[in-house]
């Protein structure tokens, strides 16, 4: 593994969990990409989805354009939106953003 895909699996740990829920093989077990979300919504505690929920975040903030896609691979996250919806990484991650906030105001776990 090279060392910028170390460094951020490092730094973005929590988002790394979440999205290697999108690794090579995503669409054999999913149907949609939606489905990783909300299951992991659905069995990842209150804390750890503000902690990815802020790593995502930060990522936004970090990297754009190409960089983006580039950091999203090199965190293990081979879903491309734009591949398959033809919508932009950053729009695509500021609705799982959205997803992952409203389960933090409803008082999910």
């Amino acid at each position: 593994m090279d060392d910028i895909r170390m460094k951020n699996i490092e730094r973005f740990e929590n988002a790394f969990q979440f999205l290697s829920g999108f690794d090579l093989d995503w669409h054999d077990d999913y149907a949609e990409p939606e489905e990783i979300v909300a299951e992991y919504i659905e069995y990842a505690d209150r804390r750890n989805r503000a902690d990815t929920l802020g790593e995502l975040r930060q990522i936004l903030a970090e990297f754009q354009g190409p960089e983006l896609n580039k950091a999203m691979l090199s965190i293990c996250c081979f879903y491309s939106p734009e591949r398959y919806r033809g919508v932009p990484m950053r729009e695509w991650l500021d609705e799982v953003i959205g997803e992952l906030e409203r389960s933090l105001i409803d008082g999910s776990k």
